[in-house]
């Protein structure tokens, strides 16, 4: 009886032995799949972003070395970069099932940020700025048929090539610091540094990855960089703005 009763201890006691170490690994392993799995959106990020650099290029190529716009009125929606660029990296007509680069529900446009909430409309936005004439070298304009005194479409080769072109957003253009009316005025972040004007961050995404937000610049590059990066882009002059582009 009492050899009975100390094999059945011995082998309950493995038992538990067994399930603390199993529970050991789990923790130890799922923080580094957190990772991984991490470390895979910010890739993915990246391809898509590069490949947006590569509809820019070809956009510019094939419409007198320009850029189209960041928004526009509704009926002429066709000038949007999203439109745009989805025209060329979709290889549709001109039509609405172009503006798959922007949309999350559209599955067959591989654009969208894996790393953004699965609720979100756009994941990319432009570099944007509605009066042009405040920063000679941004990217993406407002553009309003039939009035150039207030419109135009930015040229490519003229852009300087640090200079940020599309990047981590909520929303399809994100306002670049020089806009008036979204230079940097509320710390959301809670570090003593202005980073947002009235919409949060600018409508820029600078913490959707762990190490930051994914951007690419006006040369077809594509980085990634910190918050606190981004930070100090939106309140001095670097890849957000170069004030010595300023007209």
């Amino acid at each position: 009886m009492n050899h009975n009763a100390t094999s059945e201890n011995f082998t309950f006691s493995e038992l538990i032995f067994i399930i603390a170490m199993l529970l050991l690994l789990a923790v130890l392993w799922l923080p580094a799949m957190g990772r991984i799995h991490e470390a895979s959106h910010t890739v993915a990020c990246s391809g898509h972003l590069k490949r947006i650099g590569v509809a820019a290029a070809q956009y510019a190529a094939d419409n007198h070395d320009t850029l189209p716009a960041g928004t526009t009125p509704y009926p002429d929606r066709r000038y949007r970069w999203v439109l745009a660029f989805g025209k060329y990296l979709s290889k549709t007509p001109d039509n609405e099932r172009s503006i798959t680069i922007g949309f999350n529900r559209y599955s067959e446009m591989p654009i969208f940020c894996p790393a953004a909430p699965p609720d979100s409309g756009f994941t990319y936005g432009a570099n944007y700025c509605h009066t042009p004439d405040s920063n000679a070298k941004l990217p993406f304009h407002y553009y309003e048929n039939g009035k150039p005194e207030k419109s135009c479409f930015a040229r490519y080769s003229r852009l300087r090539p640090e200079i940020m072109m599309i990047g981590d957003a909520t929303s399809m253009v994100a306002y670049n610091p020089r806009q008036y009316g979204c230079e940097p005025s509320r710390d959301l972040s809670g570090n003593d540094i202005p980073d947002s004007s009235g919409a949060k961050y600018n409508n820029y995404a600078p913490d959707r990855h762990p190490e930051g937000m994914n951007f690419v610049r006006c040369d077809g590059t594509v980085r990634s960089a910190s918050f606190e990066e981004w930070e100090q882009n939106l309140n001095n002059s670097g890849w957000l703005y170069n004030e010595n582009y300023d007209l």
